[in-house]
Protein backbone atom coordinates (compact mmCIF):
# COMPACT_ATOMS: atom_id res chain seq x y z
CA UNK A 1 0.00 0.00 0.00
CA UNK A 2 1.16 3.31 -0.98
CA UNK A 3 0.71 5.62 2.20
CA UNK A 4 1.11 9.40 1.37
CA UNK A 5 -0.50 12.29 3.79
CA UNK A 6 -0.12 15.72 3.45
CA UNK A 7 -0.74 18.14 6.46
CA UNK A 8 -1.54 21.81 5.52
CA UNK A 9 -2.17 24.97 7.67
CA UNK A 10 -5.05 27.00 5.89
CA UNK A 11 -8.26 28.67 6.35
CA UNK A 12 -10.78 25.61 6.13
CA UNK A 13 -13.91 25.47 4.24
CA UNK A 14 -16.28 26.81 6.54
CA UNK A 15 -13.72 29.61 7.18
CA UNK A 16 -13.56 30.58 3.23
CA UNK A 17 -15.68 33.17 2.49
CA UNK A 18 -17.80 30.85 -0.56
CA UNK A 19 -19.33 27.87 -0.33
CA UNK A 20 -21.91 25.83 -2.42
CA UNK A 21 -24.13 22.97 -0.91
CA UNK A 22 -26.68 20.74 -2.46
CA UNK A 23 -28.46 17.43 -1.53
CA UNK A 24 -31.39 15.56 -3.26
CA UNK A 25 -33.58 15.04 -1.17
CA UNK A 26 -35.03 11.29 -0.36
CA UNK A 27 -37.88 11.56 -3.15
CA UNK A 28 -35.72 12.93 -5.68
CA UNK A 29 -35.53 11.14 -8.72
CA UNK A 30 -31.83 10.47 -8.71
CA UNK A 31 -32.07 9.48 -5.02
CA UNK A 32 -34.64 7.58 -5.41
CA UNK A 33 -32.88 5.39 -7.95
CA UNK A 34 -29.41 5.33 -5.36
CA UNK A 35 -31.86 4.24 -3.26
CA UNK A 36 -33.28 0.86 -4.70
CA UNK A 37 -29.65 0.43 -5.87
CA UNK A 38 -28.68 0.44 -2.55
CA UNK A 39 -31.76 -1.83 -1.06
CA UNK A 40 -31.34 -4.28 -3.75
CA UNK A 41 -28.15 -4.81 -2.41
CA UNK A 42 -28.41 -4.64 0.84
CA UNK A 43 -31.12 -7.08 0.75
CA UNK A 44 -29.02 -9.40 -1.31
CA UNK A 45 -26.59 -9.25 1.61
CA UNK A 46 -29.30 -9.64 4.35
CA UNK A 47 -30.71 -12.63 2.70
CA UNK A 48 -27.34 -14.40 3.10
CA UNK A 49 -25.38 -13.13 5.48
CA UNK A 50 -22.36 -15.17 5.05
CA UNK A 51 -21.90 -13.80 1.25
CA UNK A 52 -22.15 -17.78 0.22
CA UNK A 53 -24.95 -17.64 -2.78
CA UNK A 54 -24.25 -14.46 -4.50
CA UNK A 55 -20.49 -13.81 -3.70
CA UNK A 56 -19.92 -11.56 -7.43
CA UNK A 57 -22.93 -8.92 -7.71
CA UNK A 58 -24.08 -5.32 -8.28
CA UNK A 59 -27.09 -3.23 -8.99
CA UNK A 60 -25.94 0.13 -9.05
CA UNK A 61 -27.43 0.64 -12.59
CA UNK A 62 -31.33 1.78 -11.60
CA UNK A 63 -33.29 3.67 -14.46
CA UNK A 64 -36.44 5.60 -13.85
CA UNK A 65 -38.34 6.64 -16.60
CA UNK A 66 -41.02 9.59 -15.58
CA UNK A 67 -44.96 9.36 -16.10
CA UNK A 68 -47.79 11.27 -16.63
CA UNK A 69 -50.07 12.95 -14.30
CA UNK A 70 -52.87 15.39 -14.11
CA UNK A 71 -52.46 17.12 -10.63
CA UNK A 72 -55.22 19.53 -9.19
CA UNK A 73 -55.83 20.80 -6.21
CA UNK A 74 -58.28 18.82 -4.26
CA UNK A 75 -57.31 15.84 -6.57
CA UNK A 76 -55.36 14.52 -9.26
CA UNK A 77 -54.71 10.86 -11.42
CA UNK A 78 -51.87 9.48 -12.46
CA UNK A 79 -52.25 8.95 -16.56
CA UNK A 80 -49.23 7.11 -17.30
CA UNK A 81 -47.55 4.72 -14.82
CA UNK A 82 -43.40 5.36 -13.61
CA UNK A 83 -41.04 2.71 -15.06
CA UNK A 84 -38.44 1.63 -12.99
CA UNK A 85 -35.52 -0.32 -14.37
CA UNK A 86 -33.37 -2.12 -12.14
CA UNK A 87 -30.33 -3.80 -13.51
CA UNK A 88 -28.39 -6.51 -11.10
CA UNK A 89 -25.42 -8.12 -12.58
CA UNK A 90 -24.59 -11.62 -10.76
CA UNK A 91 -25.52 -15.44 -10.82
CA UNK A 92 -29.44 -15.73 -12.63
CA UNK A 93 -29.58 -19.07 -10.36
CA UNK A 94 -29.09 -17.14 -7.51
CA UNK A 95 -30.75 -14.19 -8.04
CA UNK A 96 -34.42 -13.52 -9.14
CA UNK A 97 -35.95 -11.10 -10.88
CA UNK A 98 -39.25 -11.60 -9.39
CA UNK A 99 -36.79 -10.57 -5.54
CA UNK A 100 -35.47 -7.52 -7.56
CA UNK A 101 -39.25 -6.48 -8.39
CA UNK A 102 -40.02 -6.84 -4.89
CA UNK A 103 -37.71 -5.01 -2.89
CA UNK A 104 -37.65 -2.13 -5.90
CA UNK A 105 -41.56 -1.34 -4.73
CA UNK A 106 -40.96 -1.79 -1.27
CA UNK A 107 -38.40 0.88 -1.50
CA UNK A 108 -40.59 3.06 -3.69
CA UNK A 109 -43.70 2.26 -1.56
CA UNK A 110 -41.53 3.47 1.64
CA UNK A 111 -40.36 6.72 0.00
CA UNK A 112 -43.18 7.59 -2.17
CA UNK A 113 -46.29 5.77 0.01
CA UNK A 114 -48.83 7.56 -2.70
CA UNK A 115 -46.96 6.28 -5.56
CA UNK A 116 -49.35 2.84 -5.26
CA UNK A 117 -48.23 -0.52 -7.08
CA UNK A 118 -50.58 -0.19 -9.71
CA UNK A 119 -48.73 3.61 -10.88
CA UNK A 120 -45.50 1.79 -11.32
CA UNK A 121 -43.94 -0.57 -13.57
CA UNK A 122 -41.23 -2.50 -12.75
CA UNK A 123 -38.76 -3.99 -15.25
CA UNK A 124 -36.04 -6.09 -13.67
CA UNK A 125 -33.07 -6.97 -15.25
CA UNK A 126 -30.49 -9.88 -13.79
CA UNK A 127 -27.56 -10.35 -15.99
CA UNK A 128 -25.21 -13.41 -15.69
CA UNK A 129 -21.45 -12.02 -14.93
CA UNK A 130 -18.93 -13.04 -16.61
CA UNK A 131 -17.23 -16.68 -16.00
CA UNK A 132 -13.83 -15.39 -14.63
CA UNK A 133 -15.36 -12.64 -12.61
CA UNK A 134 -17.57 -14.99 -10.93
CA UNK A 135 -15.25 -17.48 -10.46
CA UNK A 136 -12.27 -15.21 -9.37
CA UNK A 137 -14.50 -14.14 -6.83
CA UNK A 138 -16.08 -17.24 -5.97
CA UNK A 139 -12.96 -18.66 -4.88
CA UNK A 140 -11.45 -15.35 -2.69
CA UNK A 141 -13.44 -12.80 -2.03
CA UNK A 142 -11.41 -10.72 -0.57
CA UNK A 143 -10.29 -9.21 -3.53
CA UNK A 144 -11.40 -5.99 -5.28
CA UNK A 145 -13.37 -6.42 -8.33
CA UNK A 146 -12.64 -2.89 -9.81
CA UNK A 147 -10.43 -0.27 -10.04
CA UNK A 148 -11.54 2.84 -8.66
CA UNK A 149 -11.50 5.42 -5.68
CA UNK A 150 -13.63 6.90 -2.58
CA UNK A 151 -13.22 9.65 -1.15
CA UNK A 152 -14.53 11.18 1.99
CA UNK A 153 -13.72 13.93 4.39
CA UNK A 154 -14.13 15.84 7.70
CA UNK A 155 -16.08 17.57 9.67
CA UNK A 156 -19.10 18.40 7.29
CA UNK A 157 -19.59 22.43 7.42
CA UNK A 158 -21.85 24.41 9.59
CA UNK A 159 -23.69 24.80 5.71
CA UNK A 160 -23.50 21.56 5.32
CA UNK A 161 -24.96 20.38 8.64
CA UNK A 162 -27.75 22.85 7.52
CA UNK A 163 -28.51 21.54 4.42
CA UNK A 164 -28.84 17.98 6.30
CA UNK A 165 -30.79 18.72 8.84
CA UNK A 166 -33.20 21.37 6.77
CA UNK A 167 -34.06 18.34 4.45
CA UNK A 168 -33.76 15.44 6.95
CA UNK A 169 -36.45 17.90 9.14
CA UNK A 170 -38.94 18.18 6.34
CA UNK A 171 -39.20 14.70 5.41
CA UNK A 172 -39.31 13.75 9.16
CA UNK A 173 -42.85 12.41 10.35
CA UNK A 174 -43.40 14.76 12.73
CA UNK A 175 -43.33 17.61 10.07
CA UNK A 176 -45.11 15.22 7.37
CA UNK A 177 -47.93 14.46 10.19
CA UNK A 178 -48.35 18.64 10.52
CA UNK A 179 -47.68 19.32 7.06
CA UNK A 180 -49.51 16.58 4.74
CA UNK A 181 -48.91 18.76 2.08
CA UNK A 182 -45.55 18.46 1.36
CA UNK A 183 -43.85 15.48 -0.72
CA UNK A 184 -40.93 13.58 -0.30
CA UNK A 185 -38.94 15.39 -3.10
CA UNK A 186 -37.50 17.79 -1.80
CA UNK A 187 -34.17 19.38 -3.16
CA UNK A 188 -32.13 22.12 -1.21
CA UNK A 189 -29.64 24.73 -2.80
CA UNK A 190 -27.09 26.70 0.03
CA UNK A 191 -25.10 29.36 -1.54
CA UNK A 192 -22.78 30.93 1.53
CA UNK A 193 -20.99 34.27 0.90
CA UNK A 194 -19.25 34.86 4.59
CA UNK A 195 -21.35 33.98 7.28
CA UNK A 196 -24.36 34.96 4.81
CA UNK A 197 -26.67 32.42 2.93
CA UNK A 198 -29.03 32.26 0.69
CA UNK A 199 -31.63 28.74 0.61
CA UNK A 200 -33.51 27.79 -2.22
CA UNK A 201 -35.84 24.95 -2.09
CA UNK A 202 -37.43 22.74 -4.38
CA UNK A 203 -40.62 21.18 -2.79
CA UNK A 204 -43.11 19.16 -4.21
CA UNK A 205 -46.23 19.71 -2.67
CA UNK A 206 -48.90 17.26 -3.10
CA UNK A 207 -52.18 18.19 -4.67
CA UNK A 208 -55.30 16.75 -2.85
CA UNK A 209 -53.91 18.35 0.58
CA UNK A 210 -54.36 21.71 -0.77
CA UNK A 211 -57.26 24.13 -1.36
CA UNK A 212 -56.31 26.51 -4.55
CA UNK A 213 -53.56 28.89 -5.00
CA UNK A 214 -54.06 30.48 -1.74
CA UNK A 215 -53.70 27.78 0.43
CA UNK A 216 -50.96 26.81 -1.87
CA UNK A 217 -49.13 29.66 -1.07
CA UNK A 218 -50.22 29.29 2.71
CA UNK A 219 -48.03 26.11 2.28
CA UNK A 220 -44.98 27.71 0.88
CA UNK A 221 -44.39 29.98 3.43
CA UNK A 222 -44.96 27.41 6.03
CA UNK A 223 -42.17 25.66 4.29
CA UNK A 224 -39.99 28.63 4.62
CA UNK A 225 -40.48 28.99 8.59
CA UNK A 226 -39.95 25.67 9.15
CA UNK A 227 -36.70 25.88 6.97
CA UNK A 228 -36.04 29.54 8.68
CA UNK A 229 -36.32 27.38 11.97
CA UNK A 230 -33.48 25.32 11.34
CA UNK A 231 -31.37 27.96 9.98
CA UNK A 232 -32.02 29.94 12.85
CA UNK A 233 -30.61 27.68 15.61
CA UNK A 234 -27.89 27.30 13.24
CA UNK A 235 -24.58 29.27 13.52
CA UNK A 236 -25.63 31.08 9.76
CA UNK A 237 -27.71 33.48 9.10
CA UNK A 238 -29.58 34.28 5.46
CA UNK A 239 -33.03 33.68 2.94
CA UNK A 240 -35.16 30.92 2.07
CA UNK A 241 -37.07 31.01 -0.67
CA UNK A 242 -39.24 28.14 -1.58
CA UNK A 243 -40.21 26.80 -5.44
CA UNK A 244 -38.56 30.44 -6.82
CA UNK A 245 -39.77 29.74 -10.36
CA UNK A 246 -43.67 29.46 -9.28
CA UNK A 247 -46.40 31.79 -11.64
CA UNK A 248 -49.19 32.30 -8.82
CA UNK A 249 -51.23 34.32 -11.28
CA UNK A 250 -51.49 32.20 -14.13
CA UNK A 251 -51.71 29.13 -11.40
CA UNK A 252 -48.24 27.72 -12.70
CA UNK A 253 -46.99 25.81 -9.17
CA UNK A 254 -45.58 23.09 -8.07
CA UNK A 255 -48.32 20.52 -7.11
CA UNK A 256 -48.01 16.75 -7.61
CA UNK A 257 -50.27 13.83 -7.30
CA UNK A 258 -47.79 11.62 -5.33
CA UNK A 259 -45.50 14.28 -3.88
CA UNK A 260 -42.42 13.36 -6.42
CA UNK A 261 -41.98 14.61 -9.68
CA UNK A 262 -41.26 11.30 -11.32
CA UNK A 263 -44.57 10.80 -11.52
CA UNK A 264 -44.88 13.43 -14.68
CA UNK A 265 -41.72 13.52 -16.97
CA UNK A 266 -38.64 13.52 -14.05
CA UNK A 267 -36.48 10.57 -14.47
CA UNK A 268 -33.62 9.56 -12.32
CA UNK A 269 -30.36 7.23 -12.51
CA UNK A 270 -28.06 5.85 -9.75
CA UNK A 271 -24.90 7.58 -9.85
CA UNK A 272 -26.21 10.99 -10.54
CA UNK A 273 -26.96 12.67 -6.96
CA UNK A 274 -25.55 13.24 -3.65
CA UNK A 275 -22.32 11.35 -3.46
CA UNK A 276 -21.38 8.64 -0.52
CA UNK A 277 -22.04 11.26 2.63
CA UNK A 278 -25.44 12.46 0.99
CA UNK A 279 -23.84 15.90 -0.34
CA UNK A 280 -22.80 17.66 -3.24
CA UNK A 281 -20.21 20.03 -2.05
CA UNK A 282 -18.07 20.88 -5.03
CA UNK A 283 -15.45 22.64 -2.62
CA UNK A 284 -14.45 19.54 -1.05
CA UNK A 285 -13.21 16.85 -2.42
CA UNK A 286 -15.52 14.57 -4.70
CA UNK A 287 -15.31 11.61 -6.84
CA UNK A 288 -18.03 10.37 -9.54
CA UNK A 289 -17.91 7.39 -8.98
CA UNK A 290 -21.17 5.28 -7.80
CA UNK A 291 -21.53 3.59 -4.36
CA UNK A 292 -25.15 2.98 -3.98
CA UNK A 293 -25.84 -0.80 -5.03
CA UNK A 294 -22.25 -1.54 -5.43
CA UNK A 295 -20.98 -4.94 -3.71
CA UNK A 296 -20.23 -4.16 0.41
CA UNK A 297 -18.08 -7.78 -0.40
CA UNK A 298 -16.04 -6.96 -2.70
CA UNK A 299 -16.17 -3.23 -4.62
CA UNK A 300 -12.99 -0.83 -3.10
CA UNK A 301 -15.61 1.84 -4.33
CA UNK A 302 -18.04 0.73 -1.58
CA UNK A 303 -16.06 -0.71 1.12
CA UNK A 304 -13.81 2.37 0.83
CA UNK A 305 -15.82 4.86 1.07
CA UNK A 306 -16.82 3.40 4.40
CA UNK A 307 -13.34 3.22 5.95
CA UNK A 308 -12.51 6.59 4.39
CA UNK A 309 -15.32 8.36 6.07
CA UNK A 310 -14.56 6.34 9.43
CA UNK A 311 -10.36 6.65 9.06
CA UNK A 312 -11.84 10.83 9.01
CA UNK A 313 -14.52 10.28 12.07
CA UNK A 314 -12.04 8.23 14.35
CA UNK A 315 -8.67 11.05 14.00
CA UNK A 316 -11.08 14.40 14.07
CA UNK A 317 -12.17 12.58 17.02
CA UNK A 318 -9.38 11.60 19.03
CA UNK A 319 -7.11 14.49 18.00
CA UNK A 320 -8.95 17.82 18.17
CA UNK A 321 -6.44 20.03 16.61
CA UNK A 322 -6.96 18.37 13.26
CA UNK A 323 -9.61 21.05 11.90
CA UNK A 324 -9.66 19.13 9.14
CA UNK A 325 -9.35 16.58 6.99
CA UNK A 326 -9.85 14.60 3.79
CA UNK A 327 -9.13 10.96 2.21
CA UNK A 328 -8.87 9.16 -0.81
CA UNK A 329 -8.62 5.44 -0.99
CA UNK A 330 -7.95 4.05 -4.19
CA UNK A 331 -8.28 -0.16 -4.79
CA UNK A 332 -6.71 -1.95 -7.94
CA UNK A 333 -8.72 -4.83 -9.22
CA UNK A 334 -7.43 -8.26 -7.71
CA UNK A 335 -5.55 -6.61 -5.06
CA UNK A 336 -6.45 -7.64 -1.25
CA UNK A 337 -9.01 -5.23 -0.32
CA UNK A 338 -7.19 -5.14 3.40
CA UNK A 339 -4.59 -3.50 1.30
CA UNK A 340 -5.39 -0.09 -0.68
CA UNK A 341 -3.45 0.34 -3.55
CA UNK A 342 -3.49 4.05 -2.86
CA UNK A 343 -4.37 5.92 0.34
CA UNK A 344 -3.79 9.66 0.81
CA UNK A 345 -4.57 12.07 3.33
CA UNK A 346 -4.82 15.87 3.64
CA UNK A 347 -5.13 16.90 7.11
CA UNK A 348 -5.18 20.76 8.81
CA UNK A 349 -3.07 20.63 11.35
CA UNK A 350 -0.40 22.49 13.40
CA UNK A 351 0.76 19.32 14.77
CA UNK A 352 2.45 16.15 12.67
CA UNK A 353 -0.24 13.13 12.85
CA UNK A 354 0.84 11.30 10.65
CA UNK A 355 1.84 8.02 12.39
CA UNK A 356 -1.29 8.59 15.03
CA UNK A 357 -3.62 8.20 10.96
CA UNK A 358 -1.78 5.46 9.96
CA UNK A 359 -2.45 3.66 13.28
CA UNK A 360 -6.19 4.20 13.00
CA UNK A 361 -5.97 3.50 9.00
CA UNK A 362 -4.12 -0.41 10.40
CA UNK A 363 -6.77 -0.59 12.78
CA UNK A 364 -9.86 -0.11 10.19
CA UNK A 365 -8.68 -1.64 7.18
CA UNK A 366 -7.69 -4.77 9.68
CA UNK A 367 -11.46 -5.19 10.62
CA UNK A 368 -13.04 -4.74 7.46
CA UNK A 369 -15.75 -7.55 8.32
CA UNK A 370 -16.73 -5.65 11.38
CA UNK A 371 -16.98 -2.54 9.04
CA UNK A 372 -19.27 -4.64 7.06
CA UNK A 373 -21.69 -5.78 9.64
CA UNK A 374 -21.76 -2.72 10.69
CA UNK A 375 -23.30 -1.13 8.19
CA UNK A 376 -25.76 -4.23 7.13
CA UNK A 377 -27.26 -3.54 11.05
CA UNK A 378 -27.26 0.38 10.04
CA UNK A 379 -27.82 1.24 6.38
CA UNK A 380 -31.92 0.52 6.54
CA UNK A 381 -31.93 3.25 9.32
CA UNK A 382 -29.17 5.53 7.73
CA UNK A 383 -31.63 5.15 4.33
CA UNK A 384 -29.02 5.32 1.42
CA UNK A 385 -26.30 7.60 2.79
CA UNK A 386 -22.87 6.05 3.58
CA UNK A 387 -22.21 8.51 6.54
Amino acid sequence: MKFVTRRIQSPTISEGEFELVERKGIGHADTLADGISENIELSIEKSDSNFATVPYHFSDKVFIIGGLSAPAFRGGKILKPVEIIPVCVGDPKALDEGHVARWTQEYVERIIPRLKAKYIRIHPKVIPATRQAFGEYSIDRERCDDTSIAVAYGPLSPSERLVLNIERHLNSRSVQSRLPMIGPDIKIMLARIKQNVEITIACAFIGSELEDVEDYLRAKDLVAKEARGILEASELAGTVIVNPDDVASEKLVYITVTGSSIEHGECGFSGRGNRANGLISPLHWMTIEATKGKSLINHPAKLYSLASQELCDKVLFKFPQVKEISAIFMGQIGEKLCQPHVCFVSYNSKKDFENEIRKELDSILGDLEGLRSRYLRLGSCQQIDLQ
